[in-house]
């Protein structure tokens, strides 16, 4: 199944090499009383990866997206 994730956070462990990588999906909340609108980050999926496993998803998007300069938003 797939998930829609606009936002992720991550964090390192020194020891292992690990990474954790949380995703998440912004969705506007609208607070009734006050009919102000805020911005809630929800978690969508977490997930930890070894070391080697993380190298080759980071060398896999570059191979994908190549040159960031050239990149543009659509």
């Amino acid at each position: 199944m797939l998930q829609y994730v606009d936002g992720f956070s991550c964090s390192l462990n020194q020891d292992s090499g690990s990474i954790v990588i949380h995703f998440t999906q912004k969705e506007p909340h609208i607070e009734e009383s006050t009919e102000k609108m805020n911005i809630v980050s929800n978690p969508v999926a977490s997930i930890i990866m070894e070391k080697h496993s993380a190298i080759a998803l980071l060398s896999i998007l570059q191979d994908v997206y190549g040159d960031a300069d050239s990149l543009q938003d659509n």
